[in-house]
């Protein structure tokens, strides 16, 4: 299988590009922080052509304009992967000489790619990753629209024989060459949030309203929340799929380094990451305010029914919040009693002399 871009050709690896190879991957820069040590010699990359780049799926990247190799990429599907997958994922591996670092050819290599994984392949999901200290890895994989999924400690990276720490991201089809953004909320936005945030008033238990807000009434409080905290939107392609803002806890002003966070994301684009983007966002806005401390007020009930599910709850443990409170049957509806939790997440440092919390308008 041969793949071609604008100013690249990923074909098959051949013993013949062993010089090529060693050009590039005896550079400390960029095998190490790939996970495995840089080549000694030309002899040692016609053994790694031969042993390991001649697997399924591992395309050697070729610069059309000087018909070179110069770097590296591959799909791992299933059991082959360095992390722990189904059969019809996909984990990306990939590589770049230094000499063609920052001219956005690692990026056109791994959309095609992704391409050709979805199309060809017919994988349901892709995976990458990076380790500690490799941004430009990173770089990369968000340009590319992957979302960061977790992070692995102590990662046993065998090729160095030592003990890493991997950030991992993912790739789903639906999300797959579309850009990704997040940006401010503007009152135009109203009539999308209402579409969103109407499906979990009319189907979930998720919010205990029992009718969707008015217009005027929901222009109104994105005009409260607005005033102080940041409301926030993420886009697919321009197009709203999900908000999120932050509200006062309580309003005596000790509270002050406190706010409660609302999420909701359409219903037809949830688990992809957005959500996660979105309040990851959220936390560096309120970050950069001064805000110490932040809240979740999720439903929760022992047994999944046709309303609720733990699904909330996982999410936010995912992202670092902790359960500390829990009221028993405070909320009623669609004819049942549902329990509602607090969550904590400490996003900076406590100190005998704070700071004052600085109003996001300030800021942004």
């Amino acid at each position: 299988m041969i793949l071609e871009t604008t100013r690249l050709i990923m074909r098959p690896w051949d013993v013949a590009d062993a010089n090529d190879l060693y050009e590039y991957a005896r550079d400390e820069r960029v095998g190490p922080i790939c996970g495995w040590q840089a080549l000694k010699s030309v002899d040692e990359s016609k053994e790694i052509i031969r042993n390991i780049l001649s697997k399924p799926e591992s395309f050697a990247i070729v610069l059309k304009e000087q018909d070179i190799v110069i770097g590296s990429i591959s799909i791992m599907t299933g059991k082959d992967a360095n992390i722990e997958i189904a059969d019809d994922e996909g984990e990306i591996g990939f590589w770049l000489g230094v000499p063609f670092w920052g001219r956005g050819l690692m990026p056109e290599a791994v959309n095609e790619i992704a391409n050709y994984a979805f199309n060809r392949l017919k994988l349901k999901k892709l995976w990458c990753g990076y380790f500690d200290g490799n941004d430009k890895s990173k770089r990369v994989q968000e340009k590319c629209g992957f979302i960061y999924n977790r992070v692995i400690e102590n990662f046993y990276c065998k090729k160095m024989n030592e003990l890493r720490t991997m950030h991992v991201t993912c790739l789903l089809k639906e999300t797959a060459n579309k850009r990704i953004s997040v940006r401010r909320a503007s009152l135009q936005d109203v009539d999308k949030i209402l579409e969103i945030y109407s499906y979990y008033v009319e189907n979930t238990a998720i919010t205990f309203e029992y009718e969707t807000p008015s217009r005027e009434e929901m222009l109104d409080r994105m005009e409260k929340f607005s005033s102080k905290y940041p409301f926030l939107v993420i886009e697919c392609d321009k197009k709203v799929c999900g908000y999120s803002y932050a509200n006062v806890f309580k309003s005596r002003p000790a509270y002050n380094w406190t706010c409660e966070m609302s999420i909701y994301v359409s219903n037809d684009m949830r688990k992809y990451g957005l959500g996660r983007k979105l309040y990851e966002e959220m936390e560096k806005a309120l970050k950069s305010m001064g805000i110490i401390t932040l809240y979740a007020c999720v439903t929760s009930i022992e047994k999944d029914d046709e309303y609720l599910t733990k699904n909330s709850v996982k999410f936010h443990e995912h992202l670092g919040y902790r359960l500390i409170g829990k009221f028993e049957k405070c909320g009623y509806k669609f004819d049942r009693w549902y329990d509602m939790i607090f969550m904590e997440k400490i996003i900076g440092e406590h100190t005998n002399n704070q700071s004052e919390v600085i109003n996001y308008n300030d800021i942004a």
